[in-house]
């Protein structure tokens, strides 16, 4: 998606990204990495966002929670090759393609 504008601020202790577009209504979203991000029309001041952010709070609190409960400590894996891992709790090998 193209943003019109983006920037940071910070909401007490909280680095919260603006992200602008033609939207009608402010909205905050908390992304699979964790960042906070407030989406809204060209006109959203600092002070809006900032506003929309403490109303939102609990709600921001409780999705970083439930990331830090449900993301794995050590999430990439490397595969050696020929090595087998799991599809669907089935036993996967991928074929070998020579280069």
């Amino acid at each position: 998606m193209t943003y019109n504008s983006e920037r940071a601020i910070t909401v007490g202790a909280i680095q919260v990204l603006i992200h602008t577009t033609h939207r009608t209504h402010p909205t905050v979203t908390v992304s699979r990495q964790g960042d906070i991000i407030v989406r809204g029309p060209n006109t959203t001041t600092d002070a809006e966002a900032t506003a929309l952010v403490e109303r939102r709070r609990p709600w921001i609190y409780r999705q970083l929670t439930h990331l830090a409960e449900t993301t794995p400590d050590d999430p990439l894996k490397e595969l050696a090759p020929g090595s087998q891992f799991d599809v669907l709790e089935q036993p996967h090998q991928p074929a070998h393609h020579p280069r």
